[in-house]
């Protein structure tokens, strides 16, 4: 399963977000589960492109 979490990259959401990870990635321990946030990783290029793609290969979106 993949998990997008779309919020914002504010300290104050470090918390709910280490919440969902652990939850999510617990869950899905035996098909390895992948939640992940934009800024987990800053590769070069436009960050709409990899917003949508993100959403596209994601089986479960979460938005705060």
């Amino acid at each position: 399963m993949n998990c997008f979490v779309i919020m914002p990259f504010a300290a104050d959401f470090d918390d709910v977000y280490s919440v969902i990870k652990s939850t999510v990635e617990n869950v899905t321990e035996e098909t390895k589960g992948r939640c992940f946030r934009l800024d987990e990783s800053r590769p070069a290029g436009r960050i709409t492109d990899r917003l949508l793609s993100e959403l596209r290969s994601a089986t479960i979106c979460i938005a705060d």
